[in-house]
């Protein structure tokens, strides 16, 4: 799963388009999609994905998700506020686990981060794994941190999240941040993450690949024939002395073919009883 901040997803969505055709992504975060009711989802629609949106304005910031349409997920709107500028999903492929877009705009009140810590308190109630993904304007980059950044950080300790982001994701002339980040309670289960230019925004695309285990499915049933005890000798007495059918009294051949069968399966059954056995899949990586 990525995300990055487009700064107005209607002016880039060709270029997006073209991005995930060649990197395709199970989660794609936006951030500053600057959509409002005007624009359908067809305007700025990814084949083979479902969008989900939290607009502002044309002309203000906004969140949207991108899933691929393969994955069963389910949209949380008691986590989605609007001052927040959150989107939240659940994604219940393997043990379900929390998806939030999220997005501070810079210069807002100081009572965005306490709303931020109304919003984690809810999450971590209710979900043993948590991603937020987003640019949060905060430089974990900055020595010394600045006063909004010292405060989410201190944030994030008390909820024992963590941040995995560790290289500038915004770069120009004079500054080199890292404002766009990635944060869980499960580190652990990341396998990869990291930082990919693009030139489609001044800011990178941040991404995590996360380890999940395929279903085990059902197991198989096979019938098979229990030969412990079977005796060779007396399973070929047993035929010999079978009271087989004559080719000559059946007329027909189906008929004639029942009857030798039930005989030999009699007698198989009697030396080799059937058995029925579950083989299990063994464990998906």
């Amino acid at each position: 799963m990525g995300a990055i901040n487009i700064n107005s997803i209607y002016k880039h969505i060709d270029e997006i388009r073209m991005f995930i055709d060649d990197n395709p992504l199970d989660v794609l975060a936006i951030n500053k999609t600057k959509l409002d009711s005007s624009i359908p989802d067809a305007q700025v629609s990814l084949s083979g994905y479902i969008c989900i949106r939290n607009d502002r304005t044309r002309f203000g910031d906004g969140v949207c998700i991108y899933i691929h349409n393969t994955i069963t997920f389910s949209k949380i709107p008691e986590l989605d506020c609007y001052d927040l500028e959150t989107l939240s999903t659940r994604n219940p492929n393997s043990s379900p686990f929390l998806i939030t877009a999220c997005y501070r705009p810079p210069n807002t009140p100081d009572d965005f981060l306490d709303k931020f810590e109304e919003y984690l308190k809810l999450a971590d109630s209710k979900y043993q794994e948590i991603y937020i993904l987003g640019d949060m304007n905060c430089d974990t980059f900055s020595v010394p941190l600045g006063v909004h950044t010292r405060r989410f950080c201190d944030i994030l300790n008390n909820y024992q999240l963590f941040q995995l982001i560790n290289e500038p994701t915004r770069i120009t002339e004079n500054s080199e941040t890292c404002i766009d980040l990635v944060i869980t309670n499960k580190k652990d289960n990341v396998k990869v993450f990291g930082v990919y230019p693009l030139s489609i925004s001044d800011h990178s695309f941040i991404y995590i690949i996360r380890k999940i285990g395929l279903s085990r499915g059902n197991p198989k049933v096979i019938v098979s024939r229990n030969l412990k005890s079977f005796d060779q000798t007396a399973f070929l007495l047993d035929l010999q002395n079978a009271n087989w059918p004559s080719a000559i009294a059946v007329s027909d051949v189906n008929d004639f073919w029942s009857k030798w069968k039930d005989i030999f399966l009699q007698i198989t059954s009697k030396h080799a009883p059937s058995r029925t056995v579950k083989v299990r899949n063994k464990t998906s990586p």
